[in-house]
């Protein structure tokens, strides 16, 4: 209840989420931390440094050929730097009610320690992945 006594009606606050896929498995990085989506060449003739999501977050035996390879250029990185995802697909709107996180018992490698949860959009699970923490580890 409010001041007036009345029932506060206010909604849940959103995250928003930019979904892609590497490797076959959807990922989700909250678009607080992206500055820019763009074209790999693109950034390549601008110097930008670009690095393979996919190494980064240790997931090297997995089969990743980039269809439709986009650069996702961080916000308050500490070097200006792009990661490699493919297919992105769009954006998706979460409450914190939806992220269920990562359990403590599932033993996660160095890069992978970047994902800290997930959530579920039509049957498909959604890796949620701090790309600050990747690209600062």
């Amino acid at each position: 209840m409010n001041s007036v006594g009345h029932k506060s009606t206010s909604q849940p606050a959103l995250i928003e989420f930019l979904v892609f896929s590497v490797g076959g498995i959807r990922f989700g990085a909250d678009m607080e931390q992206v500055s820019k989506i763009s074209r790999r060449e693109d950034e390549n003739r601008a110097g930008q440094k670009i690095f393979n999501f996919h190494e980064m977050i240790n997931f090297k035996k997995i089969d990743c050929s980039y269809k439709s390879p986009k650069a996702i250029l961080l916000k308050d990185c500490n070097e200006e730097i792009g990661i490699l995802v493919d297919s992105p697909e769009g954006i998706i709107s979460r409450t914190a009610r939806d992220i269920q996180p990562i359990p403590s018992s599932i033993k996660l490698k160095k890069g992978s320690r970047a994902i800290w949860g997930a959530t579920v959009i039509e049957d498909d699970i959604i890796l949620l992945v701090d790309l600050l923490k990747l690209c600062n580890n």
